[in-house]
């Protein structure tokens, strides 16, 4: 099976400071993940966000999302689904039944740190 990789579960891999970090460090191993461009931009938007706890540079958010890409052989999807095409409960919920949706329009399951996402097949980490 792989996983698409929510941004919660790409910023606890890569932040050794994020409180999570051990935890998803050993589900990743051995496991075969993907992202997808709104995964990738989720990252580096809140990797690099200088009010945020990361503080990164948005070079360095890259360098550290190109990192897990080779380290993890992580595969690339295209966000080829429309919005449209998938319909939330909520406004809070529409970016997780989006790439719940995504993922299962590509054969993946969708990896999470949110216990509380709506999102039938998750799995969170």
């Amino acid at each position: 099976m792989k996983y698409l990789c929510d941004i919660s579960l790409l910023l606890a891999a890569q932040w050794r400071n994020h409180p999570r970090h051990a935890d998803v460090q050993r589900w990743l191993t051995g496991r075969q993940v993907a992202v997808c461009p709104l995964t990738q931009l989720g990252f580096v938007r809140i990797s690099s966000d200088p009010s945020g706890p990361f503080k990164a540079t948005p070079e360095d958010a890259h360098w550290l999302l190109r990192s897990f890409a080779n380290e993890h052989a992580a595969a690339f999807i295209p966000d080829d689904l429309s919005v449209l095409d998938s319909r939330p409960a909520s406004a809070r919920h529409s970016t997780d039944l989006y790439l719940g949706s995504l993922a299962h329009r590509h054969g993946l399951r969708w990896a999470t740190l949110d216990r509380r996402a709506e999102v039938p097949g998750k799995v969170v980490v």
